[in-house]
């Protein structure tokens, strides 16, 4: 039978103090400790968590976060996967859980040991690491608490309006505002309407014909020039949005600017 925690790698790092490890996530479940220097985890939507040496965190599978460093230091992580035990009713971490304070001395040790990479030859090893990880993962979420403080509804849906009031020429789709906030692209549609009574689409379809109107009223650009400057995928799409939110075509307005 196999064990519902399997034993992926280990592997350690040092960090330099006030180094920034780059955002980043895994296909599994990573346990970090810190066996020296001080610094702060940094999660989307989340507020920083700052740790210090001796202690550890706890990432799910697929979690993006990053490291900032204060303090030089050593990290060592190892990596696990997880699978459903009906026979278990413990529900594996599904959001990121930190120690404070030290973890105790057989725990650091066997911690140590995994983040050397040991790998299994045999069926019997193979079951002798996976068992070693799940008393690792045990132990740390023994002494973990969940942590951060989740970004309310009002703050997302504000980012999401500052993202497109800043990128407005060059998003690609509101998928990719989701993914650069780091939310469902349900949630964030969700939570924009809500706070800002319009859809996305729409906020971001006035953002793109206001820079239009400047750019017709005070530039000799063509409308093929105009759409790609503002967003628009091609003249065509700019005439439709720009004629159903401003009540003319483009063509009108600019003429209605022009000096006599």
């Amino acid at each position: 039978m196999r064990a519902p925690v399997s034993f992926v790698t280990g592997f350690s790092f040092d960090l330099m103090a006030r180094m920034r490890y780059p955002p980043h996530r895994h296909r599994a479940l990573e346990i970090v400790f810190h066996a020296s220097g001080s610094g702060a985890l940094h999660l989307p939507r989340l507020a920083a968590i700052p740790f210090a040496a001796g202690e550890a965190s706890i990432c799910p599978s697929g979690q993006a976060h990053h490291q900032e460093m204060e303090t030089a230091g050593t990290d060592l992580c190892i990596l696990l996967t997880l699978r459903a035990d009906p026979a278990d009713p413990a529900d594996p971490p599904t959001q990121v859980m930190t120690t404070r304070g030290t973890l105790g001395k057989a725990l650091c040790q066997e911690i140590i040991q995994l983040a050397e990479g040991p790998t299994a030859t045999t069926p019997e090893e193979r079951v002798e690491l996976d068992l070693r990880a799940a008393t690792v993962l045990a132990g740390v979420m023994a002494r973990a608490q969940p942590c951060g403080e989740a970004v309310g509804a009002a703050a997302l849906a504000r980012d999401a309006a500052h993202h497109l009031t800043t990128h407005y020429a060059t998003i690609g789709s509101l998928s990719d505002v989701a993914r650069t906030l780091a939310v469902s692209a349900s949630r964030l549609r969700r939570d924009f309407s809500a706070h800002h009574g319009e859809s996305m689409v729409r906020y971001l379809n006035r953002i793109r014909v206001d820079r239009a109107k400047e750019l017709l009223a005070h530039s000799p650009l063509s409308l093929r020039q105009i759409a790609g400057r503002c967003g628009f995928s091609s003249e065509q799409y700019l005439c439709a949005v720009f004629a159903r939110l401003e009540r003319m075509p483009p063509g009108a307005f600019r003429a209605t600017r022009s000096p006599r």
